[in-house]
């Protein structure tokens, strides 16, 4: 956590990224930028810091001594106030995640999608004191090592597969690269919630190996049908990626291969070699995209290291049959045929009903974006996955604003793509 958060400069005064987060939590930015900030008081010093996000907190504790030292002194109190003003309601899946990942022995499914259930229908943790001082730190140590960074390089991609869409379709109004407030904690979600899904499903763990199904299925279910099509679309995301990193690296775990020093042996089933078949590798492609984020550090931050993504990939590279994104899989239109006439739910009748559903605006975290709302004309569906056309996913129709869908006329291109989808 050191390297993350805690150490100073000594004697390096306040940065100009100090500065500035310091002078946005004051009323009166003139004269913020001629104080002392150094020379203020304790309790002064202790209200500021609670009011910045991590990344405006590290920069803070990073810069200036005396800040420093009044976070140590009540670090419990100033992290867990920053997680809250940077992750929103997101806070509640990445205390989940902390939750299956850290806790030993883990907390049973069924108890654990119990309390999910109704942290989530309220986007907040009932009693935040309940993080410990420990649980903030490795919160935000996940949030600054693997979270933030995952979820703004695929919101970068996301963005570039919007311009080049907006381009192919003449639509050319250029997409602006700063995020909102609503458009980051979107992507965020979409990337706990995914890290969420790969922990509850264990691979490794054998005890759940004919529940991981219904596990998933469950859990998706407590989502409201327009997130889970931003977790959809990060795995999407992740298949697209790793089919690519597949057929990079696919001759260098082949035992034929001279050079592959008996790499690659767990690959071999019945004398052939399973990853040039193209679906025992679509098996794999999603065991390995149920291994979470951990290999996304090298396969996003570090792809030209090919030694790294090689030994990275053989490590996390597993098959998975619960099927996410087949047409018979949980994202498929069959499992959800069948699980809505066996299991129907008060979000079917609203879609039967034609419930109006209008846009609400961005502001609010349990809201739809407005692409959502176009699509369905402003009644309730609970339809995702398969319902809903790859092309448009791609783009991210389901993370961004009205501003950005109308001033680059992503409205329209919506519009067109999905009148042209047969489905």
């Amino acid at each position: 956590m050191e390297s993350l958060l805690e150490t100073p400069r000594t004697g390096a005064g306040v940065s100009k990224n100090a500065t500035q987060a310091l002078e946005q939590t004051t009323c009166d930015a003139n004269h913020a930028g001629s104080t002392n900030f150094e020379s203020l008081l304790p309790e002064l010093q202790f209200q500021i810091l609670c009011l910045l996000d991590l990344h405006q907190l590290r920069a803070v504790i990073h810069a200036s001594p005396s800040f420093h030292r009044q976070y140590r002194h009540d670090r419990k109190y100033i992290l867990r106030k920053s997680l809250e003003q940077t992750l929103g309601s997101v806070i509640v899946d990445a205390y989940a995640v902390l939750l299956l990942a850290t806790q030993s022995p883990k907390p049973g499914r069924l108890d654990f999608l119990q309390w999910y259930s109704k942290v989530t229908k309220a986007r907040r943790l009932p009693h935040s004191d309940d993080i410990t001082e420990a649980a903030a730190i490795d919160m935000a140590i996940f949030f600054f090592r693997l979270a933030d960074p995952v979820a703004e390089y695929y919101a970068y991609e996301t963005l570039s597969c919007l311009s080049r869409n907006l381009e192919k379709h003449s639509f050319h109004r250029k997409s602006g690269h700063v995020l909102s407030s609503s458009e980051t904690m979107r992507f965020r979600r979409a990337i706990y919630r995914f890290q969420l899904l790969s922990l509850l499903v264990d691979l490794s763990d054998t005890s759940i190996e004919l529940l991981r199904t219904q596990i998933a299925q469950d859990f998706i279910n407590m989502l409201e049908p327009w997130e889970t099509e931003e977790a959809f679309a990060f795995y999407q995301y992740l298949q697209s990626t790793y089919h690519k990193v597949f057929a990079d690296i696919s001759w260098d775990l082949n035992p034929k291969n001279p050079k592959s020093n008996g790499r690659g042996q767990r690959f071999i089933s019945r004398g052939s070699y399973e990853l040039d078949q193209g679906w025992l590798r679509c098996d794999y492609v999603e065991g390995t995209a149920l291994a979470g984020l951990s290999p996304l550090e090298v396969i996003f931050f570090h792809r030209v290291d090919r030694e790294l993504v090689v030994s990275t990939m053989e490590r996390h590279m597993r098959k998975s049959h619960i099927s996410l994104g087949m047409v018979a899989g949980i994202f498929g239109h069959l499992k959800q045929a069948k699980w809505r006439l066996s299991h129907p739910s008060e979000r079917d009748r609203m879609r039967q009903e034609k419930t109006p559903f209008p846009f609400r605006g961005d502001g609010e975290p349990d809201a739809p974006p407005l692409g959502w709302t176009i699509i369905w004309g402003g009644v309730y569906c609970n339809l995702y996955g398969w319902h809903i056309p790859q092309e448009i996913r791609r783009w991210g129709f389901v993370f961004w604003d009205a501003i950005r869908m109308e001033e680059t006329r992503a409205v329209e291109m919506l519009r067109v793509q999905w009148e042209e989808d047969a489905r």
